[in-house]
């Protein structure tokens, strides 16, 4: 079978006297749709770039993808972290032409009649969470929030598809509890709008569903999305950032800091208050010093968010048994004071709208620059979700002592050497662990609603030769680190892990969880011909299009295989 020239056919076609926005290697358009920051993946060559700028575009790429078999990655913020936004085959549809955001206020301001949908935000494929935030300043809508990402750089659909978490989900749920609508155009080239009010029985009803947490470029191109507004206590919000380095240099100290982490990780927080925190030891600054960061959010007045912080001095679950136990118990109080007193003094209070367009920004700064194809690094990620603790849930006295031996072992290990181990902990749990969960109208297919938190392993480093190594070195942590995830195996679909995408039975046992059968039907009802490969759900063991081989479980490999197999980057995977 001769191979099909892709690019030639959609330059060729005009649609209502429109041509495709199609670009191929070489042209400006299309190196900078492929630019990333994420050197594993650099050289992701795809056959085409298509910039879409009407729906009548995708309808027609997705159309003559689906009749000549060429598969299609959709881009919209460019922000996976296993690289699910780059491909080696087919065609690389960007949405990033496509960002309008259209909100939708009552004619008297933004409280609705009692039989209103309420104020909404209908927002296209390709906008970013910054458009919106844009929109929510212009219009002056402090009191109310989208439910969108803590970085405004990210993709709206991407988000949302994967289940979504922000600031203020343990108050209103997940980014996808918050979906009412969106119009898709599906692998057979045909545009749906499914609803929330759709019937759940209906092809149309259980699309919708799979759509909230387990999208991801699994069904179709997300053309739009409507999302409801949510009310807020007041007119402003707290938040905040700390930097701390407890200054862990001996035993007693190191295991007063474990305690205290313990502590403030199974502590009963309202619902109102999110406090991410990311371990740090950073090769760069300080030698490798261990540090946390957090970072505060509360929907609520600064008085009410300095009662609830102090809640932290109060709480006392840890389980360690050390030598020295007064000597670390001075340790530990002194530690407690120093931790509340900074998370309260270090936070300000507000207007919504400002802390969504401009705060959010300050406080993942060092995320939002990484994210900058400018700022090219090597990155690689893992992710786990850990439940609430008791005998059921996760034990967070080990999963601290697991995250010190292996920030000591990374220490040791690359003494001299740009680079970064993180592991963040992105707070949930509240809402997002009550709603979704039962058959119904408010029912998702995001699996792990007993999340209490949603961690992740980076590793960062700068230079080529120790690509192997790091590898080495994220694949034991995470080995150990999944003992304490749901099932010893839950990830999150938002931080996707690149090694976990490629075998399906892994991908869908760490992605879907107990929904993996349920999302494959969906799948095959609505991509029948398995066009869109990205997002977790393999190529079908049929689709071959030509130069790709068949490998084990089914999965498929490019011709491309072995090159990426020298910078262990595996471009052409799912």
């Amino acid at each position: 079978m001769p191979a099909v020239d892709i690019y030639k056919i959609l330059k060729e076609k005009k649609v209502l006297g429109t041509q495709i926005p199609v670009y191929k290697s070489g042209e400006i358009e299309y190196e900078l749709s492929v630019d990333v920051a994420n050197l594993l993946y650099c050289f992701s060559r795809p056959k085409c770039v298509v910039k879409p700028e009407q729906t009548v575009h995708v309808v027609e790429v997705v159309k003559q993808a689906h009749k000549h078999y060429v598969p299609i990655t959709v881009k919209n913020g460019g922000h996976s972290y296993a690289g699910l936004s780059t491909t080696n085959e087919g065609i690389l549809l960007d949405l990033s032409r496509m960002v309008d955001v259209d909100l939708k206020l009552d004619a008297e301001g933004l409280e609705p009649p009692e039989d209103a949908e309420g104020p909404t935000v209908t927002m296209q494929g390709g906008a970013l969470w910054a458009h919106v935030y844009r929109q929510l300043v212009i219009n002056k809508c402090d009191g109310w929030v989208v439910n969108g990402g803590r970085c405004p750089t990210v993709g709206v659909s991407g988000f949302v598809l994967g289940g979504g978490l922000g600031p203020f989900t343990r108050r209103f749920g997940m980014g996808c509890d918050s979906l009412l609508e969106a119009t898709l155009v599906t692998g057979n080239g045909k545009e749906v709008t499914v609803r929330a009010k759709d019937d759940p029985s209906s092809d149309e009803g259980k699309l919708f569903w799979a759509l909230r947490g387990a999208g991801a470029n699994n069904f179709g191109v997300v053309l739009s999305m409507k999302v409801a507004l949510h009310k807020l206590q007041e007119e402003s919000v707290v938040a905040g950032r700390f930097n701390w380095y407890p200054g862990v240099d001996t035993t007693e100290r190191m295991a007063a800091f474990r305690q205290v982490m313990h502590d403030f990780y199974t502590t009963e927080w309202d619902h109102g208050l999110t406090i991410d925190s990311s371990w740090l030891c950073n090769m760069k600054e300080r030698n490798g010093e261990l540090g946390v960061r957090f970072l505060t959010y509360y929907d609520g007045n600064r008085d009410a968010f300095r009662k609830e912080v102090d809640r932290l001095l109060a709480s006392s679950a840890s389980e360690e048994n050390v030598d020295n136990e007064a000597d670390v118990a001075v340790a530990k109080a002194e530690m407690k004071k120093q931790l509340t007193e900074n998370l309260k003094r270090r936070s300000i209070d507000e207007h919504s709208a400002r802390f969504l367009h401009e705060t959010l920004i300050s406080q993942w700064s060092e995320e939002t620059l990484k994210a900058r194809p400018a700022n090219k690094s090597y990155t690689v990620y893992a992710s786990f979700v850990f439940t609430k603790h008791d005998e059921q849930g996760s034990n967070y006295a080990k999963i601290t002592e697991c995250i010190t031996k292996h920030m000591d072992r990374f220490r040791a290990q690359f003494v001299g050497e740009v680079a970064l181990l993180q592991v963040t902990f992105i707070h949930t749990g509240g809402k997002a662990s009550e709603i979704g969960r039962e058959p119904g109208p408010d029912a998702t297919a995001f699996p792990w609603r007993d999340g209490r938190y949603i961690a992740y392993i980076m590793i960062q480093w700068d230079e080529k030769w120790l690509v192997r190594e790091m590898q080495d070195f994220c694949r034991d942590f995470k080995q150990d680190l999944a003992e304490f995830s749901i099932g010893k195996k839950a990830g999150f679909l938002n931080f996707p892990d690149r090694e976990v995408c490629v075998s399906e039975e892994d991908r869908h046992e760490a992605y879907y969880g107990p929904n993996s059968e349920e999302v494959r039907q969906i799948k095959n009802k609505w991509d029948e011909g398995k066009i869109f490969h990205r997002g977790c759900l393999a190529w079908a063991a049929d689709l071959r299009p030509p130069g790709v081989l068949a490998i084990g479980n089914g999965g498929h490999v490019s011709s491309n295989f072995y090159l990426a197999l020298v910078s262990d980057s595996f471009d052409c995977f799912v």
